[in-house]
C-alpha cells in the first residue's frame, strides 16, 4: 500500500512537471542548458561535466555571456604531440578581466573559469579590496608532458588541459596581488 502511494505521488508530480503546474527554474532543472549567469547549485557541477564531450553544448553555454565581456575563439581538436590530442577547446582572450597572455583550454574549464569570475571571483575582490579584479596574470592553462592517468582498463592516457596556472592579479585600482 505504501508503495502504491509512492508511485502515484511520483506519477502526480511527473504529470504535474511535463503540464507546467510545477515549474523547476532552469538552473535546478539538471536537463536545462546551463547559463554563465544562473545562480550556482548542486546541479551546476553535473551540468559543468555534462560538458566535457558535448563542444556545441559547451560553446552555447560561453555564448550565453552577454555581448563584448568575453573574448574566446573555438579551436579545431588538434594534437601538437603524438601523445597529446586536445579535442573541446577553446583560446580564451579576455573576460570581464584582461589576461596576460591569451591561453587554450578545455571548453569546460573556460566555461567554469568565467562562472566563478562572475560569481565568486569579482563579487569577493569587491567586497574585500573595494575593487575589480582588471588583469589576471598566468603561465598557461596546461603542459603536455608524459604524466599518464591509469584507468581500471589498464591503459593509460594523458590528461587534457583542465587547468589554468595563475599567479597573480591586478585590480582596477593598479594594485597588484602576486
Amino acid at each position: 500500500m505504501r508503495s502504491t502511494v509512492i508511485i502515484l505521488c511520483l506519477i502526480a508530480l511527473g504529470v504535474a512537471l511535463q503540464k507546467g503546474i510545477i515549474e523547476i527554474p532552469r538552473h535546478w532543472a539538471p536537463w536545462a542548458p546551463l547559463h554563465v549567469d544562473d545562480p550556482i547549485t548542486p546541479v551546476t557541477q553535473l551540468k559543468l561535466k555534462r560538458l566535457n564531450d558535448d563542444r556545441d553544448a559547451c560553446l552555447a553555454a560561453l555564448d550565453t555571456v552577454p555581448e563584448g565581456e568575453l573574448r574566446y575563439t573555438p579551436l579545431a581538436d588538434y594534437s601538437p604531440t603524438a601523445s597529446c590530442p586536445l579535442s573541446n577547446i577553446v583560446r580564451m582572450q579576455s573576460s570581464s578581466v584582461r589576461f596576460s597572455q591569451s591561453f587554450v583550454a578545455s571548453c569546460p574549464l573556460a566555461l567554469a573559469w568565467v562562472m566563478y569570475e562572475r560569481h565568486a571571483l569579482q563579487p569577493a575582490a569587491q567586497a574585500i579590496m573595494g575593487s575589480r579584479v582588471a588583469q589576471v596574470n598566468h603561465v598557461g592553462s596546461f603542459a603536455c608532458r608524459n604524466v599518464y592517468v591509469v584507468r581500471q582498463d589498464g591503459v593509460a592516457s594523458t590528461p587534457p588541459p583542465k587547468r589554468w596556472m595563475w599567479w597573480g592579479f591586478s585590480l582596477r585600482t593598479a594594485s597588484r596581488y602576486r
